[in-house]
C-alpha cells in the first residue's frame, strides 16, 4: 500500500468525538487523599527493592512537585452546638440554685458518645494560646468584656489518630479563668455557654462542649437527680451534633 493510501485510512479512522463521561480511576483521587493522607505512604511492594524510585518519590514530595504532597489536614474550627442555657447564678433569693455537672461526669458522657462513632478521646494534649478570661459579674456593663489570658490549656480529651481534642467548659473553668477574683456584687453569674463560644472562636481542631446547667425546679416536680439526668442528655445532644458535623466534613 502506498503512502497516500495509509494517510487516507488514518484520516478516516481518526475521527474526533467528545467524551461524555470518564470511568472511575483505580488510583486514589484528590478527594480520597484529602480524607486519608496515609494513602500517600503506600508503595507497591516491587518498588521497595528499587531504592532509587523511593528516593525520587521522596524528593518529589519534599520539593512540592507532587500536588498531593501539599495536602495536609486543614485547621478546622468546630462550631458550638447549643443544647441547654449554660448559665447559672448564686446569691439572690429569687434565683433557684443551679445544677452543674462535674468535670468527671461530663467527660464520661462525652467519651461514651464519641466511642459510638469510633472517636477515642482517651488521650491527652496541652495547647498553648490565648484563651477567654471570665468574670462572675458579666451582667454588669463594665464587666461585659473580661478579656483573655495567655498560657497552656490541658485538653479534657484527645484522639491521636484524628488529631482532634475536646474541652468541656464547666463551672470550675469559669472560676479558674477569672480575670479578677475581687467581689463586685452580691450575685455571682456563671456564663458557661458564652465562655465556650469565645473559646471555640480561639481554637482549631478542638470540640468545645459546655455544661448545659439547670435551675432547680421551683415547684419541686423534679429532683436534683432528675435535673442532672436532663442536663446529661442535653450534653449528649451536643456531642451527637458535633459527631454528625465531623461526618459531614468527611473527618470520620
Amino acid at each position: 500500500m502506498n503512502r497516500l493510501g495509509k494517510e487516507q485510512i488514518m484520516d478516516k479512522e481518526m475521527q474526533l468525538a467528545a467524551v461524555k463521561a470518564y470511568g472511575k480511576p483505580e488510583y486514589p483521587v484528590k478527594e480520597e487523599v484529602l480524607h486519608s493522607p496515609d494513602l500517600l505512604k503506600a508503595l507497591p511492594k516491587r518498588w521497595h527493592a528499587k531504592p532509587v524510585i523511593c528516593i525520587l518519590l521522596a524528593f518529589t514530595a519534599a520539593s512540592g512537585l507532587c500536588a498531593c504532597s501539599e495536602i495536609q489536614r486543614p485547621n478546622t474550627a468546630a462550631p458550638i452546638f447549643a443544647h441547654g442555657d449554660g448559665r447559672g447564678a448564686y446569691g439572690c433569693v429569687s434565683v433557684a440554685a443551679p445544677v452543674f455537672l462535674s468535670e468527671e461526669e461530663a467527660a464520661q458522657v462525652i467519651r461514651e458518645e464519641a466511642l459510638l462513632q469510633g472517636v477515642d478521646f482517651s488521650g491527652t494534649k496541652s495547647i498553648y494560646g490565648e484563651f477567654p478570661a471570665t468574670s462572675l459579674y458579666s451582667f454588669l456593663e463594665e464587666e461585659s468584656d473580661p478579656g483573655t489570658w495567655k498560657g497552656t490549656l490541658e485538653l479534657d480529651g484527645y484522639d491521636e489518630a484524628l488529631g482532634i481534642g475536646f474541652e468541656y467548659v464547666s463551672k470550675q473553668d469559669v472560676i479558674d479563668w477569672l480575670k479578677d477574683d475581687k467581689a463586685l456584687a452580691s450575685v455571682e453569674s456563671y456564663d458557661i455557654k458564652g465562655t465556650a463560644e469565645r473559646l471555640a472562636d480561639a481554637v482549631d481542631n478542638i470540640a468545645v462542649f459546655y455544661d448545659p446547667t439547670a435551675a432547680e425546679d421551683f415547684d419541686g416536680s423534679l429532683s436534683r437527680t432528675e435535673l442532672k439526668k436532663q442536663i446529661k442528655e442535653q450534653l449528649r445532644e451536643q456531642v451527637r451534633d458535633f459527631l454528625s458535623w465531623l461526618a459531614g466534613e468527611g473527618l470520620i
